[in-house]
């Protein structure tokens, strides 16, 4: 439950990483005369991931507590081997379960329209982008109240994160009803 810290917790990888690998990128593009090429692309993601491990690393050894530290660690390789190649599969499933509609797409019309269909599908997901951050934020504390049995304030937790949640998907979806159309365009629909 990241020590209470979730905003902080997430910060890096949602916040940070992007930022820095649209400025590494744009930079790129800007001193490259408007071409980014595919190697420039991966070392753009290369370094905003090593840049987001770094700052996750100094986020961890603030939050933790002083008398965890004491303990010594108990490393597991094998254990963890098994359970790393878990989540491998898992993830690449996942992966690959999230752009099937795209790829199957891909095989009954062109590669233009099957693109435009990949912008729209990212472009919808914003509207989700803040369900995400109240849920993440809310879930541990949702999950605190449920075992300490305290209904009321979990009450409470719940409808300000449904508040929350609409407060910031109605926008969102406004935004996609109204100018969905010019955002595309910059897809090149």
């Amino acid at each position: 439950q990241a020590f209470k810290h979730m905003v902080l917790s997430q910060g890096p990888e949602f916040i940070i990483q992007p930022i820095v690998l649209i400025t590494i990128t744009f930079s790129i593009f800007k001193l490259n005369g408007n071409i980014v090429n595919a190697p420039q692309a991966i070392w753009s993601n290369l370094i905003s991931i090593t840049i987001t491990i770094i700052v996750l690393y100094l986020f961890c050894k603030s939050v933790i507590p002083k008398h965890l530290k004491a303990y010594k660690p108990e490393y597991k390789i094998p254990d963890w081997n098994k359970l790393s190649f878990t989540f491998l599969l898992l993830s690449g499933f996942q992966l690959l379960l999230l752009q099937t509609d795209i790829i199957m797409l891909g095989h009954y019309v062109n590669t233009k329209e099957a693109g435009l269909y990949a912008a729209a599908s990212k472009l919808v997901k914003l509207v989700t982008f803040g369900l995400f951050a109240i849920n993440t934020m809310a879930v541990p504390i949702v999950s605190q109240c449920y075992a300490l049995k305290q209904k009321t304030e979990l009450q409470g937790i719940i409808t300000l994160a449904v508040k929350g949640g609409l407060l910031f998907s109605l926008p969102a979806s406004l935004l996609m009803v109204i100018f969905g159309g010019k955002l595309l365009r910059l897809y090149g629909a």
